[in-house]
């Protein structure tokens, strides 16, 4: 039997979680007027402590391996006495995949922290590893980056036929080599260490692609314009081109981060935080149950007669769009079991560990920076919770979508009681809000997708760094071994010139063949 801490009483946990199912259930019949612009919410990347948190929530991205939520993770740094100690949790991961976490999350500090190694070095090292990590994810991207660049491609064909465009065939010939990259994914035989190599030598080309600013303006522009149906095929290449370029990018921080703070990759420990267990469906005490109707979720959600009855008349006027009918399944979906979401499950682990620590340990949030980093931006409830919460944890800002599958940590006592069901309290009214205004003016919130679209360096880790970013620049360069719309590579003709750490490619030599990474001798992850 689930425990009876989980969730609040009946009455309120029908009256917290039934604005949700109604939001939910209104996005998925306005679908067609959800917003599809790129999830590109600005977090802030200047100055120290901005610079701070991108290194950490990048942290936890690169130990966010799966699609579908289930490995989304957070992780937040505690500075003690005697160790700097990274807490890390996932929403639903099992003890043994955490072991796997920490083991690996632990062997990535270790690289970056050895004294005697490049940035180069430790980048060469990193990357596969974390492409070796998330290869669950990264083949999904890739498999979907192709189709977008398919889809794309058959666009500019069509514009360079028309001659309605200047730089469409300088554009198609930049997504042929893409794609031509992206053959490997079609190859069964291929063993993991195979199609690894292949996926770092597609990261980098995509991270030297990036700083080609007609190449990502021709893209925005064309993912802005036109029909729907067109201007999503370059929505999707443009999000999937970020995604993998991600990967690249998080190494890049993690590794720029020791030159500002050396103390975070030393005498440090990685503590692992127990994913909450799901607890039973809120709505539904059994498969029998009846789903609640908008109308009796209105009933609840304000004690002002007049406005009951004029949003009960904008949702009967919605009945012939099914709002009932996609509630009921909205709230009769197997998955609908709420967690502790991750960011969450984490505050809560160190609010615990720094009030129960021996005082004489000095434990706090590293540099009294509180913040908890995420994989993902925060959804619409973490946002609400962490903006309520007394204690001032930031997080990263929120692409507002709604998802029912949420809960409070476990209460165990009064006083934990009365502060969870205060929080849910808050909660709802700000649910109730957006709900009353969906149904007014019919325009859901959130976005597409729930993963940033764009991602921009820490201005704070790259400034007064010129060598090591001229380095991580050249090394992309030679690693790609090609440059963006043209066949010839910039790769240096003789191996004299080369990094020791690099195979340089021979004249005349396929591009196809180019392998890109070579482990640094003694090195291994």
């Amino acid at each position: 039997m689930a425990s009876s801490t989980m969730i609040p009483n009946t009455k309120l946990k029908r009256r917290f979680y039934g604005p949700i199912i109604l939001g939910v259930a209104l996005k998925e019949i306005f679908r067609r007027d959800f917003d599809r612009t790129p999830n590109s919410v600005p977090d802030t990347h200047d100055g120290a402590e901005q610079g701070y948190h991108q290194f950490v929530y990048r942290l936890a991205h690169i130990c966010d391996s799966k699609q579908g939520g289930s490995t989304v993770t957070a992780i937040a740094v505690l500075e003690e006495s005697d160790c700097i100690r990274y807490l890390v949790g996932s929403n639903e991961r099992k003890a043994e995949e955490l072991d796997e976490v920490k083991d690996y999350l632990t062997r990535v500090l270790n690289i970056v922290g050895k004294p005697d190694l490049s940035s180069i070095d430790k980048m060469m090292v990193i990357v596969p590893a974390v492409i070796r990590f998330n290869l669950p994810r990264i083949k999904s991207y890739v498999n979907k980056l192709e189709r977008a660049l398919s889809l794309c491609i058959e666009h500019c064909k069509r514009d360079v036929e028309a001659g309605t465009e200047q730089g469409a065939k300088h554009l198609k010939e930049t997504l042929l080599r893409l794609q031509a990259m992206t053959s490997f994914r079609l190859n069964r035989r291929l063993e993991d260490d195979q199609y690894v190599r292949a996926c770092q030598k597609l990261v980098s080309q995509i991270h030297l692609i990036s700083k080609h600013s007609e190449f990502q303006e021709s893209i925005v522009q064309r993912a802005r314009e036109g029909r729907i149906d067109i201007s999503e095929h370059w929505t999707d290449l443009r999000h999937f081109l970020n995604r993998l370029h991600a990967y690249y990018q998080d190494v890049e921080t993690i590794v720029r981060t020791k030159r500002r703070w050396v103390q975070l990759f030393h005498d440090f420990k990685v503590t692992v935080v127990p994913s909450s267990k799901p607890a039973p469906n809120p709505l539904k005490a059994n498969p029998r149950s009846k789903a609640p109707s908008a109308h009796d979720v209105i009933g609840h959600m304000t004690s002002e007669p007049g406005e009951i009855s004029r949003y009960r008349g904008y949702a009967a006027e919605l009945q012939t769009l099914g709002l009932d009918e996609q509630i009921s399944t909205e709230t009769g979906k197997n998955g609908f079991k709420p967690i502790v979401h991750a960011e969450v499950l984490v505050q809560s682990a160190a609010l615990s560990h720094i009030q129960t620590s021996d005082p004489a340990r000095g434990t706090r949030f590293w540099n009294n920076w509180k913040y908890v980093g995420s994989s993902k931006p925060t959804c619409r409830l973490c946002g609400y919770y962490f903006e309520l919460h007394p204690d001032g944890v930031q997080v990263r800002s929120s692409h507002r979508n709604l998802y029912p599958s949420w809960r409070l940590p476990d209460a165990h006592d009064e006083a934990s009681v009365r502060f969870r069901d205060k929080m849910l309290n808050e909660i709802k009214k700000k649910v109730c809000d957006v709900v009353f205004r969906t149904l007014q003016e019919r325009v859901p919130q959130g976005k597409r997708r729930d993963s940033n679209t764009t991602s921009l360096m820490a201005g704070y880790l790259i400034s007064g760094d010129t060598d090591a970013h001229s380095a991580v620049s050249d090394l992309a360069s030679r690693l790609s071994g090609m440059s963006v719309g043209r066949v010839d590579s910039e790769a240096p003709r003789n191996r004299k010139n080369a990094p020791r750490s690099v195979r340089v490619r021979e004249v005349g030599e396929d591009d196809e063949n180019f392998i890109v990474w070579i482990r640094p001798a003694g090195l291994r992850m």
